[in-house]
């Protein structure tokens, strides 16, 4: 409604409330000498006020209802154009990860594997992939095998080893893994080891190679072939990556010192986050590429560069140099 409608409205309506009130008065103290003239313009009055009254409230209601519908509309088109932009903005996301290959954004790995979409993922892959390609620290994630019923293995060796067997997947084209892990005498490994200092114990990557190594030469003997072969790199660890036939697996390794990254972590906001404040990898999400992205090309040509380098260094080792395995509980590296 206008201001000017407002203008013209508000003072005819309270004009008439008057005249309404004057002719209800003068009924009151009707003088009974006044003449029928009299008489008849007084109710001649006061019917012409109700009259304009009424007239008043139906053009005053109309104007109202137009401004309501005015003030809805605005409020739908507001609405409807701040969702547009939403659905906007989504689709730029969409497009812009179509673009670049990007098929899925995943929640860390520390999380527990049930409400993981990584872990039903990667599973899957590992399910029919010919060839699995893996760049880590340790490898436990698929190499750790449970040593009695006080220890877990981690998390995709059962996928593996399903895959390794024979008999387990007949119709199926073997499986052959390659790995890339850490030199534990090395100096990058003597480095994560201080930042994953806990309650002031280190941890040791020379452990858990031993077990990844013991987990390997397990596989290998279920598998009757050398299924799996790895190489020592000496370099500090960049990235968590596991390559199929259709997709590369990304996590970007950092230097943040285990306690004062787990001290600050955001895993309250996830669903049944894993308690385990012992490793620094597996806490930021992991991204999912096709085979038709760069991000594919680079971390298989990275692979392959590295593969070659520390093979000709003589850095290959075989799957029967296993250390006497320890007791553990599967870590993420």
């Amino acid at each position: 409604m206008s201001q000017k409608q407002n203008r013209l409205g508000n003072p005819l309506l309270a004009g008439g409330v008057v005249l309404i009130i004057l002719g209800l008065t003068s009924l009151s103290f009707w003088p009974s000498d006044w003449s029928r003239e009299y008489r008849d313009f007084f109710a001649s009055m006061f019917g012409a006020a109700a009259v304009a009254m009424i007239l008043i409230a139906v053009v005053e209601a109309r104007h109202l209802r137009e401004a309501l519908n005015e003030n809805a509309k605005r409020i739908v088109e507001h609405s409807g154009s701040q969702l547009d932009k939403k659905f906007d903005d989504s689709f730029d996301i969409l497009h812009q990860c179509n673009q670049n290959g990007l098929y899925a954004i995943h929640l860390p790995r520390q999380v527990e594997p049930r409400i993981c979409t990584l872990h039903t993922a990667l599973q899957g892959e590992i399910a029919k992939t010919k060839k699995l390609s893996i760049i880590g620290v340790s490898g436990l994630d698929f190499f750790s095998s449970p040593l009695g019923a006080a220890t877990t293995a981690g998390p995709y060796y059962e996928a593996c080893k399903t895959r390794l067997i024979p008999s387990h997947t007949p119709k199926l084209a073997s499986l052959d893994i390659r790995a890339l892990l850490l030199n534990p005498t090395c100096d990058a490994a003597k480095n994560r080891d201080t930042l994953e200092i806990v309650d002031g114990v280190p941890a040791s990557i020379a452990r858990d190679i031993n077990i990844a190594k013991h987990g390997i030469e397990t596989l290998n003997r279920l598998a009757k072939r050398s299924a799996i072969e790895y190489i020592f790199y000496d370099t500090t660890p960049q990235l968590w990556a596991v390559i199929t036939d259709d997709y590369v697996f990304v996590e970007p390794y950092h230097s943040a010192p285990t306690e004062k990254l787990c001290s600050q972590l955001q895993e309250m906001d996830l669903p049944a986050s894993q308690e385990d404040r012992s490793c620094t990898g597996g806490r930021v999400p992991v991204l999912q590429f096709s085979k038709r992205s760069n991000m594919y090309l680079a971390v298989q040509v990275q692979f392959e560069y590295m593969w070659s380098q520390f093979n000709s260094h003589g850095r290959k080792t075989q799957a029967n140099n296993v250390i006497q395995p320890i007791a553990h509980t599967a870590g993420s590296g």
